[in-house]
């Protein structure tokens, strides 16, 4: 990183925060290990991309993640201790927490059943707690899970996260028309620009990512989206994974049940993570 290109370097203070290290990069920003000046406290500070820079749409969307995650308080799910802008560049700061995405977890094979199943009733803990506020998360999956050393779960980027607000507008027809969701997680409803999006789409992407969890590939009807997907398919065809037929029928049954083509006929996340329990 260098000023001169203009983009963030090391070392920089950015709104009396001091950047330390890059942790963790998307397409859409830029996640960094930077120290709080006023007490020493670290902190996972979020940054647009340098390409997304100055961009009304990409700032006003890390703005409202950033405001919907200040109302939230739920020690399942990332929270956000400040946000602003310096200049050109607009950032949001959360605690910095230690630990393991699960999609980095599964490139070395399927969880043991006993910590799959942990780390899903903890998802659903957070989904619990969301949907009982009218939220829907509208992208779970492995890449946004963070286990930490002690097995405790956090589920983070809300860049897509609808409230309460968004789900009437959009049940009214009115709203303009998106597809969003990652791919292989993706709802049938999520996929179709005018489909009408609930708290069912993430029970959806629930289901595909216990799957994953207990077996280290997606099921059998899904199609990979990414590279890691796509090997991780070619390990289980190589009897590196663990396969579907592996699974209990209660859990088969249960992972069907989240994959319901209507929305409807899928569970909540408190009835499943009673079934878990």
């Amino acid at each position: 990183m260098s000023e001169r290109d203009g983009k963030l370097y090391l070392g920089q203070v950015l709104s009396g925060y001091r950047l330390e290290e890059q942790v963790g990069r998307g397409g859409f920003a830029t996640v960094l290990k930077a120290r709080r000046e006023s007490d020493g406290a670290s902190v996972a500070l979020k940054v647009l991309r340098t390409k997304h820079r100055g961009k009304f749409r990409a700032e006003r969307q890390l703005m409202r993640e950033a405001r919907i995650l200040k109302k939230l308080r739920h020690p399942k799910i990332v929270s956000c201790v400040d946000f602003g802008r310096q200049g050109p560049w607009v950032f949001m700061a959360m605690p910095l927490i230690e630990g393991e995405v699960l999609s980095r977890a599964l490139s070395r094979g399927p969880l043991a059943e006993s910590v799959a199943l942990d780390c899903a009733r903890q998802i659903l803990e957070a989904l619990e707690y969301l949907h009982g506020k009218g939220l829907v998360h509208q992208d779970v999956k492995p890449d946004n899970v963070l286990r930490g050393p002690r097995g405790d779960c956090t589920l983070f980027d809300f860049g897509l996260a609808l409230t309460r607000e968004d789900v009437l507008i959009g049940r009214t027809g009115v709203g303009p028309g998106r597809v969003a969701g990652t791919g292989s997680y993706r709802a049938p409803e999520q996929a179709a620009p005018k489909g009408i999006v609930g708290t069912a789409a993430d029970i959806y992407a629930f289901g595909i990512t216990l799957h994953r969890l207990l077996t280290g590939a997606l099921p059998a009807q899904i199609s990979p989206s990414t590279d890691s997907e796509v090997a991780a398919a070619s390990e289980l065809s190589s009897e590196e994974g663990r396969s579907s037929a592996a699974l209990s029928s209660e859990l088969q049954a249960l992972i069907n049940s989240c994959l319901a083509e209507l929305p409807r006929e899928r569970p909540t996340a408190r009835a499943l993570r009673r079934s878990l329990g």
